[in-house]
């Protein structure tokens, strides 16, 4: 076989390890294809969604600027990366741009909308989304966007009517758990959901295990997960001998006064502690991603991550106007 032709193996051989999420063989895998020039591209554009992923945000930039470098348009990574980095007018920047890119529009508009409703304008936001809805593609996820949208509205019989009006006949696994997470976070957001016994839990549906935990012991089993090198962990991990309950405590009180920086129906929460919490391939961090239900400041998970020297620790709490009514007084179930 050719050198082509082994290259082309290669290559959709990593694709197929991205798609199947096992992100340590892909990121292997992609970083020897960066030799090949007619692979170095595309190789960059894999490793750049693999680092957000694994929540390597220095390294993500460093391929942004990268692919800059080599004159090859990526506004929507761009646009992605400074959203997450909570500079919402630079990432307004790009999107507005791609607006004028057939090929990549709609998905610009999605994005466009996301950040309106990050910076407070609902109404713009859902019409961006309402137009979404007509064209067929784009449908599920306009919706999905719509339904965090009336959570955050505290319109509850809306985001329930908007996800019954989904046909979960056709979902693929992934947009299924998705809207099975959601679900349950409605329920949850109403004090509906149904008191199970510990024998008759599922150990798979954590989100559930964890409504129906009046202690953090479900929640500190899962992050502590983070600590764990196991096959095709992460590249950042906790260091051994953290101390959790004490770091559940920190970020606790640190999110208290942060805005969210929406997620699907998630709020993720990006910042810098005063002590390193994790290890990454270089060293140590002190940068933390925490993630709660949307809305409130019911924490999911945590993590360690590396920020970069971009990161607007300011867009924290100017992104708009703090929503605390009900983020600090939501009732475990």
């Amino acid at each position: 076989m050719s050198k082509n032709g082994y290259s082309n193996i290669a290559y959709e051989d990593a694709v197929r390890h991205y798609k199947n999420n096992n992100l340590f063989v892909a990121r292997t895998l992609f970083e020897k294809l960066l030799g090949i020039p007619r692979y170095r591209k595309y190789a960059l554009l894999y490793l750049f969604q693999i680092e957000i992923k694994d929540g390597n945000i220095k390294r993500a930039r460093e391929i942004v600027n990268k692919l800059k470098s080599m004159g090859i348009p990526n506004g929507l990574n761009i646009a992605t990366l400074e959203q997450i980095e909570y500079n919402f007018d630079k990432s307004k920047k790009f999107l507005n741009e791609c607006l004028f890119k057939p090929s990549i529009s709609k998905v610009a508009s999605l994005y466009l909308a996301k950040i309106y409703i990050q910076l407070g304008d609902y109404d713009t936001g859902r019409e961006l989304l309402k137009r979404l809805q007509e064209n067929y593609d784009f449908y599920v996820q306009a919706t999905f966007s719509l339904i965090s949208l009336s959570i955050l509205q505290e319109d509850f019989e809306e985001s329930e009517r908007l996800l019954r009006n989904l046909d979960t006949s056709r979902m693929t696994p992934k947009v299924l758990s998705h809207y099975r997470k959601t679900e349950n976070i409605i329920k949850y957001l109403k004090g509906q959901i149904d008191k199970i016994p510990n024998s008759k839990r599922e150990e798979s549906n954590y989100i559930l295990n964890l409504f129906q935990d009046e202690s953090d012991e479900t929640l500190l089993a899962h992050i502590k997960r983070h600590e764990i090198k196991r096959r095709n962990a992460p590249p950042i991990l906790f260091q051994e001998n953290l101390d959790y309950e004490k770091l559940l405590s920190d970020i606790s009180e640190q999110i208290s006064s942060m805005n969210g920086n929406h997620f699907e129906v998630s709020d993720m929460y990006r910042f810098k502690l005063d002590y390193p919490v994790g290890i990454t391939p270089t060293g140590t961090t002190k940068d933390i991603c925490v993630a709660t239900v949307i809305g409130t400041k019911k924490i999911i998970t945590a993590y360690p991550i590396l920020l970069s020297s971009e990161f607007d620790r300011e867009g924290l709490s100017t992104s708009k106007t703090l929503q605390m009514k009900r983020q600090n007084n939501v009732k475990k179930q």
